[in-house]
């Protein structure tokens, strides 16, 4: 079911653009299809074609890791608006160094780079582009717009749009703890229950090897090799009919490795709420913790060993309905560059709902 994964980490909240133009930006275009004069951007072209306009942001872009900016949609249509912040390095399918997106009905593509925004025609949108250039993509280089040019159809498009309140900032912030919390126990203890036979998930993913891959298992062989800590890259699969329809999911999971794995485990739902969209309420487990403020559940786990993650979460609050399942094996330590390989085996992927 899944189709691609979106989600690499959940960042922390930001105040939209300000008012006002912010920056200038000098930008290139890739084709006689665009049209660049100042921040106002023209596309006459199919939407296949993956031809788009760009701007040198190097010096701005370094040592921050939000870009906003409000797009307005001058024509007559809505247009979709696709935004990479470009680094140095391809890695897997692509050189985007995104890792989240907020505002409208953005989404971001790991597998494939990019954060796309739907523009109604004559309106506006502001979004916030996260990113991170301590990766092995390297320093970022460009901001790259796919102005209806990425949708992937043969249909004909005329938009244009105009960029203002363009800012790259520093959150300054930790998505998520280095240790386990100490002090307040989980808001909630799932339940213990016996699930029911295992469930089949399809997984996607642009950076770990697993076998099978976009297949439909109940078990799942992940392996990596010197991926570095502080990407957040993921395994993702769409559980959006499963996910709504239970509020427990459990996962064993054996370490095949000779080194210690981090592993987060997120059931990311449609809202934010704070600084995450992440809803699980608690998590059992030996050696499981729960981080409410950035979310997700972690777990340490040793060499050889094998632990079972039983996590408790919430769809009928402001989180509203549960969309994805994302698994992180050693990235999800903010800033870390240091390099990580494992080998893990998945089973037992079981959705319930506690009595």
């Amino acid at each position: 079911m899944a189709t691609i994964g979106k989600k690499i980490w959940v960042a922390p909240d930001c105040e939209l653009p300000p008012e006002g133009e912010g920056l200038q930006l000098q930008f290139w275009t890739s084709s006689n299809n665009y049209t660049a004069n100042g921040n106002n951007i023209k596309y006459n072209g199919a939407g296949n074609s993956y031809t788009c306009a760009g701007a040198d942001i190097a010096a701005v872009a370094k040592g921050n890791d939000t870009f906003t900016v409000t797009i307005t949609n001058n024509g007559a249509a809505e247009s979709k608006v696709r935004f990479d912040i470009q680094a140095t390095t391809q890695v897997g399918n692509h050189t985007v160094c995104n890792t989240d997106a907020k505002g409208g009905d953005v989404w971001t593509n790991f597998e494939w780079g990019g954060s796309t925004v739907t523009v109604p025609a004559g309106e506006s949108v502001s979004i916030i582009v996260y990113y991170n250039e301590n990766t092995e993509r390297g320093a970022v280089t460009n901001l790259v717009i796919f102005l209806d040019s990425g949708r992937g159809d043969g249909e004909t498009y005329n938009s244009d749009i105009t960029l203002s309140g363009m800012t790259f900032s520093n959150t300054k912030g930790e998505p998520g703890p280095v240790d386990p919390p100490v002090g307040d126990d989980p808001v909630v203890t799932p339940p213990t229950v016996d699930p029911s036979e295992s469930d089949k998930l399809t997984f996607v993913t642009g950076t770990y090897t697993i076998t099978p891959n976009n297949v439909a298992t109940d078990t799942l062989e992940v392996s990596y090799e010197n991926i570095s800590g502080g990407t957040y890259a993921n395994i993702c699969s769409n559980i959006a009919e499963i996910g709504n329809a239970n509020n427990v999911f459990s996962i064993t999971i054996k370490n095949n490795g000779s080194s210690s794995v981090r592993i987060r485990v997120d059931i990311k739902a449609t809202n934010y709420v704070g600084n995450t969209n992440i809803c699980n309420a608690s998590a059992s487990g030996e050696g499981v913790w729960t981080d409410l403020e950035w979310g997700g559940s972690f777990v340490d786990l040793a060499a050889g060993a094998e632990v079972t993650m039983t996590v408790l979460y919430d769809t009928t609050g402001d989180f509203g309905p549960a969309t994805e399942l994302l698994i992180y094996f050693d990235t999800s330590t903010y800033q870390d560059t240091n390099a990580y390989s494992g080998n893990l085996t998945l089973s037992g992927f079981d959705f319930y709902t506690a009595e």
